[in-house]
């Protein structure tokens, strides 16, 4: 049984990773990671949990600390090596775990650094598997988020320089490579 944790940003997300795990992850322990730049995102938390389908569900509560010069600073400095990258995991969102075994993320969004954050702070190497939803598959957007130049210091494109798998809607329709 695999450890899953599955990182959202929009409700169309949680509905892709919700058929994903009906599909082709029944078995395995998986968790979702629903962020608060959702509208009602507690809501539909609790929604998910009422499903019983997904081992935890995660509140990935930002907003509160957005502002707060501290947090900006040690976020920066999270994506520097992943023992800072735990310590401000664990300090600020002390449910993420670090023995993941797979991530699911779509990370054209605010989030994305707090992603490259939570993927990088695991203990060992995980498969990072970036899924779509089907909106943006002809978009430039896309070419953009792949050929972003490496950053040899702050591991901001940690995520797509690991991109195990890559899970599309409809992948005969991509614009990118």
């Amino acid at each position: 049984m695999k450890k899953i944790i599955a990182l959202c940003s929009t409700p169309f997300q949680i509905l892709i990773l919700l058929a994903m795990k009906l599909d082709r992850y029944a078995d395995d322990d998986f968790s979702l990671a629903i962020s608060d730049g959702i509208s009602d995102y507690k809501m539909i938390a609790e929604n998910a949990r009422r499903l019983k389908l997904f081992s935890n569900i995660l509140l990935i509560e930002e907003k509160k600390y957005a502002e707060l010069v501290v947090y900006k600073l040690l976020r920066k400095v999270a994506t520097v090596n992943r023992i800072f990258a735990r310590l401000f995991t664990k300090h600020f969102y002390n449910e993420i775990c670090f023995e993941y075994d797979e991530i699911f993320f779509y990370s054209l969004s605010k989030n994305q650094n707090l992603w490259n954050i939570f993927a990088f702070s695991q203990k060992r190497k995980v498969k990072l598997n970036w899924f779509e939803e089907g909106a943006l598959i002809n978009s430039g957007v896309m070419g953009t988020f792949f050929d972003s130049k490496p950053d040899t210091v702050f591991h901001f494109q940690y995520l797509q320089k690991h991109i195990t798998k890559q899970y599309l809607v409809r992948p005969d329709q991509p614009c990118y490579s």
